[in-house]
């Protein structure tokens, strides 16, 4: 790849704080990706990367660089990127005459892109939930609670649809789509089993297995069990009652949730939920 190299802006690089994971080579670039930036849903991704460039002398060593992966589709995008005077984003960041776009393409296989795409893409919900979980401040203090009065949490996309982050047991933060068509709220038993793991649900949380009829009719049983605290906005809800999914099911925030507030709906003009 041939950079233009007239340097409109000299400005000083921040110390970069990521861990970056090497995937491969190809003629121009050692390349890398930082596995604790993995964000989004099952299939659009973003993750921030890192370009190294192979040959000596050039002005420009390295390109840190967001791109996003559409999972379903197989194509990328590069959503903002930084050239760097020294490897690893180091040294001083160069501000040059790049076009600015935003297109998808599709990878090539074998290509820098489609390793990166292919590696974001096998990422697992439980492991995108500890790349997030990881990155979060450690000292993070706990939000004060709030009781009483109504609360507006905003919105996040997520594919074609809104999620709402919340946090299950004041210890990680998770995004629930609200469907108020699902009794209980529903974590996929990946995740179920990282949160035992971690200890942020334990054994005596277990219910049970509970009956459920689906929306086609047919009838499943499933485990179920309970989450001592979720925290939406600056309001608490206690004891509520959850179901394991298959891996593949979606996180869910249901009846057992929902039916716990006077009253609920979705502000579509400002993205938000609105809890009463």
């Amino acid at each position: 790849m041939r950079i233009l190299l007239t340097v409109l802006m000299v400005l000083v690089a921040l110390p970069a704080a990521a861990q970056w994971l090497e995937l491969g080579e190809d003629s121009a670039f050692r390349y890398h990706i930082d596995p604790d930036s993995l964000r989004g849903d099952r299939y659009v991704r973003t993750v921030t990367t890192l370009f190294n460039v192979k040959a000596t002398g050039q002005q420009v060593q390295s390109m840190r660089i967001l791109i996003e992966a559409d999972c379903k589709i197989g194509r990328t995008r590069v959503l903002s990127r930084t050239v760097h005077s020294q490897p690893m984003a180091g040294g001083v960041v160069l501000a040059l005459p790049f076009a600015r776009s935003t297109t998808w393409d599709f990878a090539r296989p074998g290509s820098a892109n489609e390793v990166i795409r292919t590696y974001v893409c096998a990422a697992s919900d439980a492991e995108m939930i500890a790349a997030i979980d990881r990155s979060a401040p450690k000292d993070r203090p706990q939000a004060e609670r709030q009781t009483t009065g109504p609360i507006s949490v905003p919105l996040v996309r997520q594919g074609g649809t809104f999620a709402v982050p919340v946090l299950v047991n004041e210890a990680i933060s998770l995004r629930f789509i609200v469907d108020s068509g699902a009794s209980d709220v529903n974590i996929p038993t990946d995740v179920v089993n990282m949160l035992i793991r971690d200890g942020v649900i334990s054994p005596s949380d277990f219910l049970g297995r509970k009956p459920y009829v689906l929306a086609d009719g047919s009838r499943i049983v499933v485990d179920t069990f309970r989450i001592r605290a979720m925290r939406i906005g600056n309001r608490v809800v206690e004891d509520v009652t959850a179901t394991v999914g298959n891996a593949s099911s979606p996180f869910l925030l249901g009846q057992s949730f929902l039916r716990r507030f006077r009253s609920w709906s979705i502000d579509n003009a400002r993205e938000a939920l609105l809890l009463e």
